[in-house]
């Protein structure tokens, strides 16, 4: 930025880092900037919207990501992250809705195949629920974390034989 003060991609890059450090409102101040710079920058704003609702500003950050899917219809990140603002707004039939249109963009997205699957804990739809993990260990037999929560979907449905083999593999 000493070399360009205009270069708004690493005005965006410094936003991410500021924000992967938990510094949610410096990093809000640097996705404002870089988008100051480029006003079409969808991945600013996606960003931006992350940051907000980091902070609780979860309807602030709606209105960020329908930005970013306006610049770029397809950023099923974006659409991710609009899932994960409704479901923390407790709206999840809405919140499971961006989640599926993300999977139709990009059918292998770990990130929004996990925040399906806790949505859908979340509403009480545990076979689907179970049905995700399955996918999510399809997709990655080695991360513990599916099978565990696997686990607690098949406990809900009473079957808890199915619950102890998926906690023992967790283990395994």
């Amino acid at each position: 930025l000493e070399k360009d003060p205009n270069d708004y991609l690493s005005m965006r890059r410094k936003g991410v880092s500021l924000s992967r450090l938990g510094r949610y409102d410096e990093a809000i101040l640097w996705f404002d900037t870089a988008l100051e710079t480029n006003p079409h920058d969808g991945a600013s704003m996606r960003n931006l919207g992350v940051s907000l609702s980091k902070c609780g500003r979860n309807e602030e950050a709606l209105t960020w990501f329908d930005r970013a899917l306006k610049e770029n219809p397809r950023d099923y990140a974006a659409m991710r992250q609009k899932g994960v603002s409704y479901s923390i707004l407790g709206q999840l039939e809405e919140a499971l809705v961006w989640y599926d249109r993300a999977l139709e963009t990009n059918p292998s997205s770990s990130a929004t195949l996990i925040n399906k699957a806790r949505t859908l804990i979340d509403a009480g739809d545990y076979p689907a629920a179970v049905q995700a993990y399955d996918k999510l260990i399809a997709m990655d037999r080695n991360n513990p974390y599916h099978y565990l929560e696997k686990a607690i979907g098949l406990s809900r449905l009473g079957r808890r034989d199915d619950a102890e083999q998926a906690v023992n593999q967790a283990y395994d």
